[in-house]
């Protein structure tokens, strides 16, 4: 999956709500979005390393999303999101045999 800017490397502190994380990022203290509600206590922990994605809205309260974390040197992904991407992408790319000549008309269409 290919990220939109380049990644920012920081260090997780903790967690106030389900969507707000609280990292150092270049010496001082920022907040960032979540965006997984999920508990994640196995991965996010103090002192982890964490990759955030500057954001730049006028209706944001943060700069930054929380987007990956590094587990013993493997790259996770806390981004709820990104799996409708990802499989998009592949399947665009022709990644996925199992759905050669199929196309995504709509992500998540409500009923």
């Amino acid at each position: 999956m290919r990220f939109p800017k380049p990644l920012v490397p920081a260090v997780f502190r903790e967690r106030p709500n389900r969507f707000l994380g609280v990292v150092d990022l270049e010496g001082r203290s920022t907040l960032c979005f979540i965006p997984n509600p999920g508990r994640m206590t196995e991965l996010l922990k103090p002192g982890a390393d964490v990759y955030l994605l500057k954001k730049t809205s006028i209706n944001r309260k943060t700069g930054y999303d929380l987007v990956l974390v590094d587990l013993d040197g493997t790259l996770v992904s806390v981004d709820s999101r990104a799996p409708n991407t990802l499989v998009a992408e592949a399947i665009d790319g022709g990644r996925l045999p199992m759905f050669h000549g199929m196309e995504i008309n709509r992500r998540e269409p409500v009923f």
